[in-house]
């Protein structure tokens, strides 16, 4: 009884990977197909953007290339919050790729422009995000510290 349990377990389990990979397939493809017709230029940033998150976990190195390709547009066309955005999601890239170093300095450019925009949110966010990049280098002073600073930012 015990093997068909976990047999079950297993085939759940395949069967949902399945199903979320074919789900981001679709939502790739579907955005993926908005950028081939013509959309204003601050939409063609977030539809990267979004993008770029449909791709992050299963290729961090696509991920980034697509948000700098956000991060560029958003430059040229000087649309601020699609800036930080981009820039928030390369660092999820570098994050996940395990280049914590990268992740941290890109996190801090996108507090830059979080600030300048007055999104104490995205500020709070990046903080958070930084924490997490100590916590997993153990230095859990440098986190905890981040961790409250996130956590003061958010409440105001």
């Amino acid at each position: 009884m015990l093997i068909k349990y976990w047999r079950y377990i297993v085939v759940h389990f395949v069967c949902m990977c399945c199903c979320c990979t074919n789900v981001f397939s679709n939502e790739t493809d579907s955005l993926k197909r908005i950028l081939a017709t013509n959309i204003p230029d601050t939409a063609r940033v977030d539809v990267l953007i979004a993008l770029c998150r449909t791709v992050s976990h299963t290729s961090p190195d696509s991920s980034i290339t697509i948000a700098a390709s956000a991060k560029e547009l958003a430059e040229k066309i000087g649309y601020k919050p699609g800036l930080a955005l981009a820039i928030k999601n390369m660092g999820i890239g570098y994050y996940l790729q395990g280049k914590y170093k990268e992740a941290v300095l890109t996190w801090e450019q996108a507090i830059g422009i979080y600030t300048q925009v007055g999104d104490k949110k995205g500020v709070a966010n990046m903080l958070s995000n930084q924490g997490s990049v100590y916590f997993n280098q153990g230095d859990d002073a440098k986190a905890l510290e981040l961790y409250l600073q996130s956590l003061k930012m958010s409440e105001e």
